[in-house]
């Protein structure tokens, strides 16, 4: 039964990867701005739909169970809603050499043995509810050529919110 979880999981990873999906609002390949205020988006199977955060301070209902989101570039800054047992795919492309930490691993959990696709650098799975933040530090690749360049490292920070 676990190994057919996990080609279940596998296949929606494929199917979210091939279908390109992005937080909704998402400008990939573009940071936030500076000071701008945090988009929230919530999950659905495969994809990510609008705001549920309004603008009165009111919010929508939860989110579905089981999904599926991809984090990308365009989503720095973002807050992302999922319902526990939500799987988080985190693809930041190549360009950079990324390092992924989550602030609480209780809250979402790197998927073990999960062979991930290029480009991407991560899939966690929403264990419980609560607030965990997933911090990305990208380093230029010239860094480790020698001597090392100095180009700037990025820093991309998604919350994630499970419900």
């Amino acid at each position: 039964m676990r190994y057919r979880s996990l080609l279940a999981l596998v296949v929606v990873v494929v199917a979210a990867t091939l279908g390109g999906c992005v937080g909704a609002g998402a400008r990939p390949g573009s940071d936030a701005p500076t000071g701008s205020r945090p988009s929230a988006l919530t999950a659905s199977p495969s994809t990510t739909v609008p705001p549920i955060a309004t603008e009165d301070g009111g919010s929508a209902s939860p989110p579905p169970d089981v999904a599926v989101v991809t984090i990308g570039p365009g989503d720095a800054g973002s807050t992302v809603v999922v319902g526990h047992g939500a799987n988080v795919f985190v693809r930041l492309g190549t360009d950079l050499n990324w390092r992924v930490s989550v602030s609480d691993s209780t809250i979402l959990q790197r998927a073990p043995g999960v062979l991930l696709v290029r480009g991407a650098q991560g899939l966690y799975r929403a264990n419980q509810a609560g607030r965990a933040t997933i911090t990305a530090v990208g380093e230029p690749a010239c860094r480790l050529s020698q001597p090392p360049c100095m180009a700037p490292s990025r820093t991309l920070t998604v919350t994630v919110v499970v419900r």
